[in-house]
């Protein structure tokens, strides 16, 4: 039982410190050179591109990565899944993956 809240408390650290991570790079450290290159993108003048706002284009894209895999953390743990193709509850039926496999055989044998 103090296992399983254990668990559960760390897997809540995690996830708030992923979140919060993510706000940072997204919302807090990008200033106004980002919105002013984005308009200016629109005139195709690409002449104030300097390594500062390049930097924070890539920390945006790394925020957005770092969210999606929070998120994906939180949807897997959440639904109660392990890392796979299905949930453990679920029922595998055998005579789908042999016609499944006879199918692919026989495109293979076609191409």
């Amino acid at each position: 039982m103090i296992k399983a809240s254990t668990n559960r408390i760390l897997r809540t650290l995690f996830l708030f410190f992923s979140i919060m991570m993510s706000v940072t790079l997204v919302i807090i450290i990008p200033d106004v050179r980002i919105v002013q290159n984005f308009a200016y993108m629109f005139t195709l003048y690409f002449g104030l591109n300097d390594w500062p706002v390049v930097n924070q284009v890539l920390c945006i894209i790394g925020g957005f990565i770092w969210g999606a895999s929070a998120m994906t953390f939180y949807r897997r743990k959440r639904a109660d899944l392990v890392p796979g193709l299905h949930h453990p509850n679920m029922s595998f039926n055998k005579s789908a993956l042999d016609m499944g496999a006879r199918i692919v055989a026989e495109a293979f044998k076609r191409a």
